[in-house]
Order: C-alpha cells, then structure tokens, then sequence
C-alpha cells in the first residue's frame, strides 16, 4: 500500500459518521451525528440512496444510520 492508497482510506474513515435519525419529511431525513470538532452534536439533511429506494425500504425515526 502506497502513501496515496492510505491517505485516501484515512479520509474515508473521517468522513463517515455514525447518526440517529430524528425526523423524515418528504424523503429528507434529519440525522443527529457526533462531531469532532465540537462538544455538541451536528443535524445533517439527508436522502436514503438509491438501493433503498430500488428495494423500496424506508429508513424510519430511531433507526441508527451511517452517513458520508
């Protein structure tokens, strides 16, 4: 593994988070996630991907999800 190949799956391990979903309104759903940089957590918006919509399953309130 070459220095680029590392950097790239250290950049990948920060930018995913692990979040509760709050709210779901008209395919946008409110995740609550740590932060890093700060004390308090962070609100995200977000939209499920396309493979939930292909197999039709619906993210619900409480579900724990990871987001990118």
């Amino acid at each position: 593994m070459n220095i680029r190949e590392y950097l790239g799956i250290v950049k990948r391990i920060i930018m995913i988070k692990e979040g509760l979903i709050l709210k779901g309104i008209g395919g946008f759903y409110y995740v609550e996630a740590a932060n890093l940089e700060e004390t308090e957590n962070c609100i995200y918006e977000c939209r499920a991907r396309g493979i939930f919509r292909k197999n039709k399953i619906t993210p619900l309130v409480g579900d724990i999800v990871t987001i990118d």
